[in-house]
């Protein structure tokens, strides 16, 4: 038996450090194609942020920002027309976000004298339907119409997001991250239920794992999707699991956890 028990947690340990080496290798991914009227803000392998800031006397203006391999949901600082392909033209004005499918062509319209001015999420599409499954099923073509609507809310932690971009050198990245998640997995109703006696428990060890991953690994630069891939789960089900059981953020425990241990290092030298 106990030669069972310790080929079983070999075994389990063997799979822990093969998940952490391919989210160590996923880091060193190459970022996303910028546009000459784009500047890229923030990324990491599974999400981007920048912003774009098209003149309305580009003579590109209609056909700038050509969509990549992944969705792209924008989020306009001015009113602009948009005209996907075979579908009706919509205006973005800041009250919408606006969803581009992958190589999805569209052309844009003049609206606004400052022409269009935005800020973009480029996201894997794997992970954005797992953060929101309203927003459509197909990973290649996620959406299925060209705007949902942004609430006050949304807007707002979108728009303190890229201003901290702006603000701090270096950004706190897990803090970027978990952020954008949420306003992304806000732009449909979520509809959940209260977890029974079984999935408390399950919650529960959830929570214990993350907590035990980042302690012994303070020094690693974590993201959402990586904590989710170590772990086996979803970024979106990761987020709500912890804050639900521990009424934090997965960032305030990084960030806690790692300024221990520069704390640690620094009276260890002396200082």
């Amino acid at each position: 038996m106990t030669s069972a028990v310790a080929s079983l947690t070999s075994g389990r340990e063997a799979g822990f450090r093969e998940r952490i080496g391919r989210v160590e290798a996923e880091a060193n991914a190459p970022g996303p194609n910028i546009g000459p009227h784009e500047r890229l803000l923030w990324s990491n392998p599974s999400i981007a942020l920048g912003s774009a800031d098209i003149s309305p006397k580009a003579e590109d203006f209609e056909t700038a920002g050509e969509i990549g391999d992944r969705p792209v949901i924008a989020f306009s600082r001015t009113s602009v027309g948009i005209a996907h392909a075979k579908r009706p033209p919509i205006v973005s004005d800041g009250t919408v976000a606006v969803l581009h499918n992958p190589r999805y062509p569209y052309r844009r319209f003049r609206v606004d004298a400052r022409g269009d001015q935005c800020e973009w999420v480029s996201i894997d599409a794997e992970l954005l339907l797992g953060l929101n499954a309203r927003l459509g099923r197909d990973p290649h073509r996620p959406f299925e119409r060209s705007t949902v609507p942004l609430d006050r809310r949304a807007a707002a932690l979108f728009r303190l997001v890229v201003r901290h971009l702006r603000d701090w050198t270096p950004p706190d990245s897990l803090l970027v991250e978990e952020t954008l998640m949420e306003v992304l997995s806000g732009l449909g109703p979520e509809e959940s239920e209260p977890p029974g006696p079984r999935a408390s428990a399950r919650h529960e060890r959830f929570v214990h794992r993350v907590r035990e991953l980042l302690s012994s690994r303070s020094e690693y630069p974590w993201s959402v999707a990586s904590i989710a891939k170590v772990l086996e789960t979803s970024a979106f089900h990761a987020c709500r699991v912890f804050r639900s059981r521990t009424f934090c953020r997965l960032y305030h425990k990084w960030y806690g956890q790692f300024h221990r241990q520069i704390h640690h290092d620094h009276k260890q030298a002396g200082g």
